[in-house]
């Protein structure tokens, strides 16, 4: 669990963040596009699947509304209560007997008043749609942005000190600046975002927290935008001293806004991410994990030889960019080289089922026995996570050294400015 820190001296700080931000933002506002802040648009959330059926579980007096608002079923328990899917068509069922015919479309949990909706035993702020479509049955948390953040923030930069708390403010700032470009990208889609690391992770208020709360209300309806436009505004856990490119990532990835900044301190010479208790890492693989690698990973991403896997010489690095993530690796076999290029080497060079690399930015050492023969190969390398945009340990170094969100932001996103959504 995260610990939340109430003193004084961090309520009054984040409460002035919040009113020196008011204080920059006189004149004109630039307008950008998209749902606005606060709850007229709800972000939604997959928080959960079935396969085609799954019981009601929720305290209280409860109704099930369809998307033209109508009452289709309801109760003061939900006791023997489940939905069942068709493709997109659901129905409710009591105590295994049709309750309405199919209907098309989702259906929408409403509660009494401030009662939390609840799935997998975590309580959700909002409501809970249920959705149906060709291959599952969804479970979707339709909730207020602001309120959506409460859970986001302290999730992904973890439980924080006092004196963290300008990285908090930044944290919230990024997350809620990737919630908007989902939210106006997947509008035609049965969600905005998913509640795992493929999106941002969330859980409902169980994960809520005394510092995330104000770190969001101080910064409330703030957003990072490039050209008119918010932006994705990506982070990631330490950069190991140099943020990446988006191009050394993803595959095209060209965006103004994000550049590679050097993230050392002028003060110390050394990464703001230092602190980082994973900046460094080290990963032993045998010939055998290379060989499973080469079966099970390589395939999706290079032309793999017959026999490769079975006759696996060495692996060595096939140049570094300017940021020193790897270009290529090139696994040496006698049946013929495969290479993987970019960061699909941190998805193929590990053991089978086991994590993938944190970064790209490491070096190989090859270890063989007395007669020359592969035994396996060391990874050594610095940082964790894609390191493009914000280093969430160097942020969090920047605010325990006086920085500002602003000032953190800045540093991180250097082509975007901090404005108010619509």
């Amino acid at each position: 669990m995260t610990r939340a820190f109430t003193t004084r001296f961090g309520f009054l700080s984040l409460v002035g963040a919040a009113a020196a931000i008011a204080a920059t933002s006189s004149g004109p506002q630039p307008t950008l596009p998209g749902p606005p802040a606060g709850s007229d648009r709800p972000v939604r959330v997959l928080i959960g699947s079935v396969p085609r059926e799954m019981p009601l579980a929720q305290k209280g007096a409860w109704q099930l509304i369809d998307a033209s608002g109508n009452m289709v079923a309801k109760d003061t328990t939900t006791e023997r209560w489940s939905l069942s899917r068709d493709g997109r068509r659901l129905r409710v069922i009591q105590a295994e007997a049709a309750i309405t015919p199919w209907i098309e479309g989702p259906l929408t949990l409403q509660l009494a008043d401030g009662v939390e909706a609840t799935w997998q035993k975590k309580g959700y702020r909002g409501t809970l749609t249920y959705v149906g479509n060709d291959s599952a049955l969804l479970v979707v948390n339709r909730v207020d942005v602001e309120e959506y953040l409460r859970s986001v923030v302290p999730l992904e930069i973890g439980g924080r000190l006092t004196s963290d708390h300008a990285a908090v403010e930044a944290q919230a700032v990024a997350a809620r600046s990737f919630t908007y470009t989902k939210m106006i990208a997947n509008s035609a889609r049965d969600f905005d975002v998913r509640a795992t690391d493929a999106d941002q992770v969330y859980a409902g208020t169980s994960a809520e927290t005394f510092w995330g709360d104000l770190a969001v209300a101080a910064t409330a309806g703030w957003v990072l935008s490039y050209r008119g436009q918010v932006v994705t505004a990506p982070y990631h856990s330490a950069c190991g001293g140099t943020t990446a490119l988006p191009s050394e990532v993803w595959r095209g990835g060209r965006d103004g806004y994000l550049r590679s900044v050097s993230d050392t301190s002028a003060t110390t010479g050394r990464p703001w991410c230092d602190l980082s208790p994973r900046v460094n890492w080290e990963r032993r693989l045998s010939v055998q994990d290379l060989a499973g690698a080469i079966t099970s990973y390589a395939s999706t991403y290079a032309k793999v030889p017959e026999g490769a896997a079975s006759s696996v010489r060495g692996v060595r690095v096939d140049g570094t960019s300017s940021t020193g993530r790897v270009k290529a690796i090139v696994f040496e076999t006698a049946a013929g080289d495969v290479t993987v290029g970019g960061t699909d080497v941190r998805y193929v060079l590990r053991q089978v089922g086991g994590a993938i690399l944190p970064t790209s930015a490491f070096t190989v050492e090859t270890e063989r026995g007395e007669a020359g023969d592969l035994l396996g190969v060391v990874v050594r390398g610095r940082g964790n996570g894609h390191g493009v945009g914000m280093c969430q340990w160097g942020a969090i170094a920047r605010a325990r050294a006086g920085d500002d969100f602003r000032a953190i932001l800045k540093a991180y996103y250097p082509g975007a400015s901090l404005i108010r959504a619509p």
